[in-house]
């Protein structure tokens, strides 16, 4: 027998490992609570954040976003935010919160564990790499740049401080044959994003994409830093 338009669900009991994503824990759920208070406060209106809501906040947090980090994204986002009504939806912070997240985690680096290869192979193997890049590459710029590296590693006995040097050499040849187009256009990426971070950020973030870019340009990625 039915039970019409108002049929009673019987309650299935919760089973280990039939959920998605796992119980909250009481400081996944604090971080959660303090995010959604700020997303909806925000707004100035609504009493819930919506499932799809809840998982970019997981998603945050699985990522090990500071809570920190979030709610300042938040903040910055709401600021610039010029929409004719208010946000329906958090990912309208996303970008921002990420930039934030992308600068902390310049300023507060993982450090890195212990290498245990030996130096004397590593070393050849970073002088092999520099041969094979400049045999690939058409260009004598690049050519020239990689040579001014490969002689930084000649008769080096330290690998660590002889690559960052033959690093430097590489990078500062490469700056130098720059066209004035290739040159504004790296500069121009390297700036993207950087208008929300403390100068101190910003300066470290420029650095490492200028770079990033500079590398990608003469098709150099293996060199990434």
């Amino acid at each position: 027998m039915g039970f019409g338009r108002h049929q009673m669900v019987e309650r299935t009991p919760h089973r280990k490992g039939t959920d998605t994503k796992p119980p909250m824990e009481p400081a996944q759920d604090t971080y959660c609570e303090e995010v959604s208070a700020a997303f909806l406060n925000g707004r100035g209106h609504g009493l819930v954040m919506s499932s799809k809501d809840l998982s970019i906040v997981w998603a945050w947090r699985e990522a090990k976003i500071p809570l920190s980090v979030v709610l300042r994204g938040l903040e910055h986002a709401f600021a610039v935010w010029q929409g004719p009504s208010a946000p329906r939806s958090i990912s309208f912070a996303r970008e921002h919160v990420e930039r934030l997240f992308c600068a902390h985690r310049e300023q507060h680096p993982s450090p890195r564990p212990p290498s245990h290869r030996s130096s004397s192979i590593d070393l050849e193997r970073r002088r092999q790499l520099l041969i094979e890049l400049g045999q690939r590459s058409s260009e004598e710029r690049t050519k020239e740049a990689l040579r001014s590296g490969y002689r930084a590693l000649v008769g080096a006995d330290n690998p660590a401080d002889s690559w960052k040097a033959a690093r430097k050499r590489i990078l500062e040849a490469l700056r130098a044959g720059l066209r004035p187009d290739e040159h504004a256009r790296i500069e121009r990426d390297a700036r993207r994003g950087t208008e929300v971070m403390a100068p101190d950020a910003a300066m470290a973030h420029r650095a490492r994409q200028q770079e990033r870019c500079l590398l990608e340009l003469f098709g150099l990625d293996e060199l990434q830093d």
